[in-house]
């Protein structure tokens, strides 16, 4: 009877360590593709698109992370900023960057600017040029996104969003979207 008690301790333990197994693992991010598309885009202007930030996707607490690799050129852009915190680096050697509340979004797009304008963050798609109102940035992975343009843009592709659209307001004669 003892050695039964043991046997099914054991099972039972081993049953409870798969099931956390299976909890951790969904909280992983798959990989996966998004796309922007760019709606009133003006024909003859050229669009750039810039990756910021990687996103993970956690589907157990429905939540996006922001990451940089540790010790990257961006990471240390991010940490000398003053607009973001960076996280203890995880397995991957990824950190978390978080938002400081103080930091404003023009604040944050200027820094972006400087960034590209400095060779930090390199374009992964383009420049492009519309030959129509619509443009598309196609197999786009998760992450923070810059656009250039004469005025620039950022967006988030991720789970929640991972087809994000944009109407660029820059033209001088505007196109209705519909």
């Amino acid at each position: 009877m003892k050695s039964m008690k043991r046997v099914l301790a054991l099972v039972l333990a081993m049953v409870m360590c798969l099931g956390l197994a299976t909890v951790a693992m969904a909280t992983e991010a798959t990989p996966a593709a998004g796309s922007i598309t760019i709606k009133n885009a003006a024909i003859g202007k050229t669009y750039t698109l810039y990756k910021v930030f990687d996103a993970t996707y956690d589907a157990v607490n429905n939540t996006t992370a922001y990451t940089v690799v540790k010790d990257s050129d961006i990471a240390k852009a991010v940490e000398a900023s003053g607009f973001f915190t960076l996280g203890k680096a995880d397995s991957s050697n990824k950190q978390a960057v978080i938002k400081n509340a103080s930091a404003t979004d023009t604040q944050i797009t200027d820094w972006i600017k400087g960034l590209v304008t400095n060779g930090t963050i390199k374009s992964v798609e383009g420049p492009i040029t519309a030959d129509s109102t619509t443009l598309t940035f196609t197999t786009t992975a998760y992450g923070y996104y810059y656009i250039s343009t004469d005025h620039g843009a950022t967006v988030t592709i991720d789970n929640n969003t991972p087809n994000a659209t944009l109407i660029d307001k820059n033209r001088t004669t505007p196109t209705q979207v519909g």
